[in-house]
């Protein structure tokens, strides 16, 4: 198995490159509900729509504005993370992502961070071509 490092990792949102990557998680579920009637013990679960995201930390330079700007609340955008920057590897794309939530962090170790989370319409896994 071959080591990732996220060194050589791209994360694209449109036409913006997402620089010094220190982190990338994703996720899927889809909402399920249990309904059962009064009187019977039979339950019968409901699967509804089905939720993709992406939270990706970041290292920023304390004056870099222009990348913060790549993540306003509520932008909307496509994706493209290419999981090693290198063809034939994963690629994750999505034709619909708005950023959902965004974190700003200063820590100790002078190290200035930005925290997003977007939510994904649609999510694809596949090689990269």
């Amino acid at each position: 198995m071959a080591k990732v490092s996220l060194q050589n990792s791209t994360l694209l949102l449109g036409a913006n490159n997402i620089s010094c990557l220190q982190d990338v998680s994703w996720s899927s579920s889809i909402d399920k509900v249990l309904v059962s009637c009064a009187g019977t013990a039979t339950k019968e679960a409901i699967f509804g729509s089905k939720e993709y995201t992406m939270t990706v930390t970041q290292a920023l330079e304390s004056d870099d504005t222009t990348q913060l700007g790549y993540t306003d609340l509520g932008d909307a955008s496509t994706l493209t993370y290419n999981v090693t920057g290198t063809a034939a590897d994963i690629v994750i794309t999505s034709t619909n992502v708005t950023i959902e939530s965004r974190n700003l962090s200063n820590a100790i170790n002078g190290f200035f961070t930005n925290t997003f989370t977007v939510s994904m319409d649609d999510f694809t896994i596949a090689a990269h071509t």
